[in-house]
């Protein structure tokens, strides 16, 4: 999971996103569990979306008229 920091936070500056490890969307750490739940009310963090790995569709080689 990646968190964008809004606010310093240990020893991380404000605006660095981090990867934090998480047990199916939910973070392992109780810190970080914590922050997430405070960031309703203060948005101290926020959950940065994950890009999905785009498919690429195998075009055919086109065929080239003379």
């Amino acid at each position: 999971m990646r968190i964008k920091l809004n606010i310093p936070l240990q020893g991380f500056p404000a605006g660095r996103e981090i990867t934090i490890e998480d047990d199916s969307g939910v973070p392992v750490d109780k810190f970080w569990r914590r922050r997430l739940r405070d960031a309703l009310s203060d948005n101290c963090v926020e959950v940065v979306a994950q890009d999905k790995p785009v498919k690429s569709k195998k075009s055919s080689p086109k065929k080239v008229e003379d």
